[in-house]
């Protein structure tokens, strides 16, 4: 179910540029889940939020956070950047 997806991950990453209500910020929160998200919208008003200005902070909080990822894993934040940024474009 979608619920066990979201519930097994570790981190929710949100680059939306426009936010009403962020219920899915809500539900990763009420899954424990580290929220990543931009400072748009109610965003602000979900509790332990981390909230960013712009794609670069989000980028680097990633890299912070590279231990939860397997060698095999380990995502080219280059390429995430890129990928993102062509997701909004």
């Amino acid at each position: 179910t979608l619920k066990r997806e979201m519930c097994s991950a570790s981190h929710l990453i949100l680059t939306s540029d426009n936010e009403g209500v962020p219920v899915v910020a809500l539900q990763g929160r009420a899954c424990g889940l580290r929220v990543v998200g931009r400072r748009v919208g109610a965003m602000a008003e979900v509790p332990g939020v981390l909230l960013c200005d712009d794609l670069d902070c989000m980028v680097s909080y990633l890299q912070t956070q590279s231990h939860i990822v397997s060698g095999a894993e380990i995502y080219n934040m280059d390429m995430f950047k890129k990928d993102i940024i062509s997701v909004l474009a």
